[in-house]
C-alpha cells in the first residue's frame, strides 16, 4: 500500500533539541513530496508561530494548529476550519487559571496571523506595566488583572 498522506508534530517530532529544522529533515520531507506524498503539519502551536515551519519546508497543504481548531492557509490566510472556545467556556477556564495562579494565553483573529493575548496577575502586570504598556491598547485599571492587547477581547473577557 503507497502512503497517499503523511501528518506531522512540529515539536518533539520535526525539529531538533535546538528547535531547528535539521537539514536531513528538510531532505526527507522534501524527497516525500516529490514522491507524491501530500505532507501536512499538525499541531498545538499558534497559526502564527507555526507558519515559518511550514515555510520552510515549502509545503503546500493547509497548516493545522491551535490542537485542530483552525486550518488555515500559510499563503492566503483562508480559513478551511476553525473551532473556537465557546464564550462560557473560555471565561470559566480563565476564572480557573486565576483560582490557581496561573497566567492564560488567548489567541484570536483567526483571520490574519494571529492575535496573541496574555492574561496575567495583577501584581506581575504592575512588575512589567512600564515594558508592556507600549503594546496596551487599554488602560491599565486598579483590580483588573489582564493585559489585552486587543481592545474586542477587552470587552469579551470583562
Amino acid at each position: 500500500m503507497q502512503i497517499k498522506l503523511l501528518a506531522l508534530d512540529i515539536d518533539g517530532t520535526l525539529l531538533n533539541s535546538q528547535n531547528k529544522l535539521s537539514d536531513h529533515t528538510k531532505a526527507t520531507i522534501q524527497r516525500a513530496v516529490f514522491a507524491g506524498i501530500k505532507v501536512v503539519l499538525v499541531t498545538g502551536r499558534r497559526f502564527h508561530a507555526a507558519r515559518p515551519v511550514a515555510q520552510d519546508l515549502n509545503l503546500q497543504l493547509p497548516l493545522i494548529t491551535h490542537n485542530g481548531a483552525l486550518t488555515k492557509d500559510t499563503q492566503t490566510l483562508h480559513i478551511f476550519d476553525y473551532h473556537p472556545l465557546d464564550k462560557d467556556l473560555a471565561r470559566e477556564l480563565i476564572l480557573v487559571g486565576r483560582e490557581h495562579k496561573a497566567d492564560t494565553l488567548c489567541c484570536d483573529n483567526p483571520q490574519s496571523e494571529g492575535l496573541l493575548v496574555l492574561i496575567i496577575s495583577l501584581k506581575i502586570m504592575c512588575a512589567f506595566a512600564p515594558i508592556c504598556q507600549c503594546f496596551i491598547n487599554t488602560p491599565i485599571k486598579s483590580g483588573i488583572s489582564i493585559i489585552i492587547l486587543h481592545i474586542h477581547l477587552y470587552k469579551f473577557f470583562m
